[in-house]
């Protein structure tokens, strides 16, 4: 058997022990003590980003844990240096990241360019930094179902892999 060693890890197997419905939901927190990381963003501009200043990301979440995490929610800012070039608010209904893996959240569309699409065109081949970034979350959960409610406050990421396509 292996050891869990993360406090929420050992604060699942206590939930699963006796039931999670019994235990209170986590606070938000400042860190990320859950570990996961966004190794990469790809970021399509189409031909309608010329009209509307939007664009359509996917990001893949890396989840180190030894338990299965669903994301139901990022509202998140990118950008370079500190100038925020795109934000995101969105819900999901199915973005799980199995145990010591990595999925992709899927198309996320309509993403505003907050900067314009010219001032923004100075980023594109560009890694990208994630400013700001609130997840609300589930630990442990089967196939996308039940866990313990988790919330990301304030999580920022340097220099993740961008990957840039042009849509026609």
């Amino acid at each position: 058997m292996k050891v869990l060693a993360t406090p929420l890890s050992l604060f699942l197997l206590l939930c699963f022990a006796i039931g999670s419905e019994a235990l209170p939901a986590i606070s938000a927190r400042q860190e990320n003590d859950v570990g996961i990381t966004v190794p990469q963003l790809i970021v399509e501009i189409g031909t309608d980003t010329f009209v509307d200043n939007t664009v359509t990301a996917e990001l893949t979440i890396q989840n180190p844990s030894d338990v299965e995490i669903t994301i139901d929610h990022i509202t998140a800012s990118a950008g370079l240096d500190g100038v925020i070039y795109a934000s995101i608010d969105q819900s999901f209904s199915s973005f799980v990241i199995p145990a010591a893996s990595s999925a992709s959240s899927g198309a996320i569309p309509n993403i505003p360019l907050v900067q314009g699409l010219s001032a923004s065109l100075s980023i594109v081949g560009l890694n990208l930094d994630i400013i700001n970034a609130n997840v609300t979350l589930r630990s442990g959960t089967t196939s996308g179902s039940g866990g313990v409610a988790d919330t990301i406050s304030n999580y920022a990421q340097a220099g993740v892999t961008t990957e840039w396509t042009f849509i026609s």
